[in-house]
């Protein structure tokens, strides 16, 4: 009896230590009970220690991925075939939120190189919620006030070459620098034609 509630006291004591993430040498807690006689006990050493080899597998991953994410090398995953029940749950979650994040991380990038490029029409398309959401709508609101900028040049452009030398553009639509954009071009547009009159 006095070994049962030993081995339960070490056993307890490890689980208690590994919930608060603290690492644990499984043969040093239950150094004393390898023999024969307490079979019922080593079986499950056996079992915490297989627990501990998929946490470690699953620390020394996260930090693999972790360490490829901070190098800009964002494909790297968890083999998630090294792992069963329901670390490999936790290994499949860990892939998932990556690939959403990446995902989002791509389509952005391809829309600033579009928008770079000279197409302002780009828009970020992919369904997305929360941060992405917000990710998203500026983007495409980037997107949006530089596209509209050269709608509304080219009206003037148009105007001017059918003599309507009045036609300016609607600067109240536009923020910040964008409003400076559209106000420029109408004070621009204003001194040439003060000239020409």
């Amino acid at each position: 009896m006095w070994i049962e509630s030993s081995f339960m006291r070490a056993l307890s004591d490890g689980l208690a230590q590994l919930a608060e993430g603290k690492p644990i040498d499984v043969q040093q807690l239950f150094q004393g009970f390898s023999s024969t006689k307490h079979l019922p006990m080593i079986s499950s050493l056996e079992g915490i220690s297989a627990i501990l080899s998929q946490v470690d597998l699953l620390i020394d991953d996260s930090d693999r991925m972790n360490e490829a994410a901070r190098q800009g090398e964002l494909d790297v995953r968890i083999d998630v075939g090294s792992y069963t029940g329901s670390f490999k749950r936790v290994a499949d979650g860990i892939n998932d939120t990556m690939e959403a994040t990446v995902g989002v991380l791509r389509e952005v990038g391809d829309n600033l190189d579009r928008i770079s490029a000279g197409d302002f029409t780009a828009q970020v398309s992919g369904e997305m919620k929360g941060d992405y959401l917000v990710l998203k709508s500026a983007m495409n609101t980037l997107g949006t006030n530089l596209n509209n900028l050269i709608i509304d040049s080219n009206m003037m452009n148009v105007a001017a070459k059918k003599g309507e030398l009045d036609v300016r553009i609607e600067t109240g639509k536009y923020k910040g620098d964008f409003s400076k954009i559209s106000n420029g071009i109408n004070d621009t547009m204003e001194a040439t034609v003060g000239v020409l009159r």
